[in-house]
């Protein structure tokens, strides 16, 4: 899990962050049971650090959920900014529609 390695790195370095809060997106639900489990690992390895440590799985996909703030929709949630993103594609094919590969708003970096 990228995630848990950029805490673990994070919790060893001479200049630690006050605090760190994950949001893990996973289309795969039976993934969610041991990400939950491995961010309490990760909650532990923080504590003993001094850092404060929050983590949110959520069980949809990224790019659509991304698409309000992207976009900067006047009616979306407001979310707080990233300041770090790990992104892992999928690795196996994707057995998504033309729609739902190419959501509304990224038109022209999916299109062929």
């Amino acid at each position: 899990m990228l995630s848990g390695s950029l805490v673990r790195k994070l919790c060893r370095a001479k200049q630690k962050p006050r605090r760190i809060a994950v949001t893990a997106y996973e289309l795969d639900s039976a993934m969610i049971p041991a990400l939950e489990q491995a961010y309490v690992q990760c909650e532990v390895e923080c504590l003993r650090a001094g850092i404060e440590f929050r983590a949110e799985v959520a069980n949809t996909d990224f790019i659509e959920a991304s698409l309000p703030l992207i976009r900067g929709d006047l009616f979306s949630a407001p979310q707080a900014p990233f300041n770090a993103a790990i992104l892992n594609p999928p690795y196996r094919k994707s057995k998504a529609t033309r729609q739902h590969a190419c959501p509304m708003g990224f038109r022209t970096e999916c299109s062929k």
